[in-house]
């Protein structure tokens, strides 16, 4: 899995204050593990988090813990976590793990 962060606003949304990380590959065991620290050095949990997960093509209960740790972390700390780009099915494994109701949700186009 391949992590690359983007450190301004969304083009779309030149006033929306969320750091957009862009997820690819697969978001399982091990790879899953590293991005909480790579999120953690590009976003700071106080900060509003923008997942863009449109280029994920797995994900395993690794990554749903991970996406559940990060969404409480920053949740902790007063931030957000919006996930982008997940499709429906990914939707309803996030809202089984309890992410989707701490979570905003944009489904994949």
């Amino acid at each position: 899995m391949a992590l690359s962060t983007t450190l301004s606003p969304t083009p779309a949304f030149p006033s929306d204050p969320h750091m957009v990380v862009v997820v690819r590959g697969t978001l399982a065991g091990d790879a899953a593990a590293a991005i909480v620290s790579e999120v953690a050095e590009a976003c700071p949990p106080s900060e509003h988090l923008s997942l863009d997960l449109s280029h994920v093509v797995t994900v395993d209960s690794d990554g749903l813990g991970v996406l559940r740790a990060l969404a409480r972390r920053h949740r902790a700390h007063h931030g957000s976590v919006r996930v982008v780009g997940a499709t429906p099915h990914l939707c309803e494994l996030l809202a089984l793990v309890g992410v989707r109701h701490t979570t905003a949700m944009e489904t994949e186009r």
